[in-house]
């Protein structure tokens, strides 16, 4: 189900699937997000939790005993949210374990999800509370894909993704050495060819989408974010590009990890809560 929320600048529309924001709409009507087109890539702006990307081992432990964890990005992205909160400016919904999250991963939790929408701006704020008797460990991630080109009168060589303040070459992984700061990246169809682009501990606070030559922008503050991916489907470059603020990065041993040694966004004693915020600037 869809809950929606507007004002004079934006449109903001969350599914209680994932608890996903489907939609960002300027008054004139454009559409700030993708449209989830399934031979591209099947989604919106999903959160990715427990954990990030896909381990390829296909479990992880605790305790001594073995989970399945054999979902890219974690489960929460298809999990039906529940509604708790809606007012004229925010919408808040909230996940909490069953039977089906219990069989792969073994922590009680309750993961929050709330929407502000303020003039241009959507604040996006998750927050994960441990209501059990143990520890709770856990990583966590966003994933906008936003519309690029704009639209059908633009291609793909007007856009550039732009660091403020430029990010150090050698932070940027994933991408041609340099020795001077990186201001912008401009893109082409070539961009992702190799994957996703890792910024480790980035020194921007924000990276723009940009169209060369006008003010639309969709600008991503992502301070205090220890990790950041620019990512496009490779294999159908010129429809999106995705700008992922994560807390977490995937498992690389394939051998098989433990949740009591993973590097995790966050490890939280019964009782503590945890939180951050996107907040997302759509200019049009």
């Amino acid at each position: 189900m869809n809950y929606s929320l507007q004002n004079e600048w934006l449109s903001l529309t969350v599914s209680t699937t994932g608890a996903e924001a489907v939609s960002v709409k300027a008054p004139n009507g454009h559409e700030f997000l993708w449209k989830a087109q399934p031979d591209v890539w099947p989604r919106h702006a999903p959160i990715l939790f427990p954990y990030t990307g896909l381990l390829p081992q296909g479990t992880r432990s605790w305790q001594g005993k073995e989970y399945p964890c054999t979902l890219q990005h974690g489960f929460a992205r298809d999990k039906q949210h529940k509604l708790v909160s809606q007012t004229a400016d925010t919408l808040a919904f909230q996940l909490c374990p069953d039977e089906e999250t219990r069989a792969v991963y073994p922590f009680d939790f309750v993961l929050q999800s709330t929407f502000v929408l303020v003039k241009n701006t959507v604040h996006h704020t998750v927050q994960v509370q441990n209501p059990g008797n143990a520890q709770l460990r856990f990583g966590l991630g966003f994933h906008p894909g936003f519309r690029c080109p704009f639209d059908s009168k633009k291609t793909l060589a007007e856009y550039e993704l732009r660091f403020d303040p430029p990010q150090p070459g050698a932070a940027l992984h994933n991408y041609p050495t340099t020795e001077t700061p990186v201001n912008c990246i401009p893109l082409t169809l070539h961009t992702f060819a190799d994957g996703p682009l890792l910024l480790r501990h980035p020194k921007a606070s924000t990276i723009t989408l940009a169209e060369r030559g006008s003010a639309r922008r969709v600008v991503c503050h992502i301070g205090g974010y220890p990790y950041c991916l620019l990512w496009s489907p490779p294999t159908a470059p010129g429809h999106l590009v995705c700008i992922e603020p994560w807390h977490s990065l995937p498992d690389f041993d394939a051998n098989g990890t433990a949740w009591e040694t993973f590097a995790p966004a966050a490890q939280l004693a019964p009782g503590e809560t945890w939180a951050t915020t996107l907040t997302t600037e759509y200019w049009c």
